[in-house]
């Protein structure tokens, strides 16, 4: 399912009902913008980081949440930033870097995850894409020597431990179902690297 993310227009009446740095998902409606959005307005540990709010945010969305952290907004009041995809949990394209910048107290690469050229990639490179806040490990097995990670901007990084090679795969990539397969990956990870 995919989202738009909005920040507030500056001077506009969003401004006053919504908390600083509240990521703010939704889509067009009659009459405005449909939005959900979470400011961690309680100091959640676990909603420091916009990304993490993007996720509470779309979550709430997705399930139709009875909250009050939904709103519909005139669209004068809102600026589109970026595309966010829900099921995989990932920030696909960020159309005004400095707005969301501005807005989430973040820097753009920040918000979407860091990356790298799908292929071989350096060993060192590999290990600190993996480790970098919002990789997660994949599966519930090592294949042989190999450990899987999903990173935040949804590739998924492949270490081989052994001979200290390491490759970053693509979310669209042919072989990668077979890889979760054999990694052990729940049905739940699978939807959330490969999307379906």
């Amino acid at each position: 399912m995919m989202m738009t993310v909005y920040v507030p227009r500056e001077g506009a009446s969003a401004t006053a009902r919504l908390a600083p740095r509240s990521a703010i998902v939704g889509g067009p409606a009659d009459g405005g913008i449909d939005c959900h959005y979470e400011g961690a307005v309680y100091d959640q540990a676990n909603l420091v980081r916009f990304h993490d709010r993007l996720s509470c945010a779309a979550g709430r969305r997705i399930q139709r949440y009875p909250t009050t952290a939904r709103g519909r907004f005139p669209d004068d009041s809102l600026v589109p930033v970026a595309d966010y995809d829900a099921v995989r949990g990932v920030v696909l394209s960020v159309g005004d870097a400095a707005a969301l910048s501005a807005w989430s107290g973040e820097t753009a690469e920040d918000v979407v995850g860091a990356t790298l050229p799908p292929g071989r990639t350096a060993w060192t490179d590999a290990a600190v894409l993996a480790g970098a806040p919002g990789s997660r490990p994949i599966g519930t097995q090592r294949i042989g020597r190999v450990m899987l990670y999903r990173t935040q901007a949804g590739q998924v990084v492949h270490l081989d431990a052994m001979s200290h090679e390491a490759w970053v795969v693509s979310y669209d990539d042919e072989a990668l179902p077979d890889l979760l397969a054999r990694a052990g990956a729940s049905e739940a990870e699978r939807r959330m690297t490969i999307g379906t």
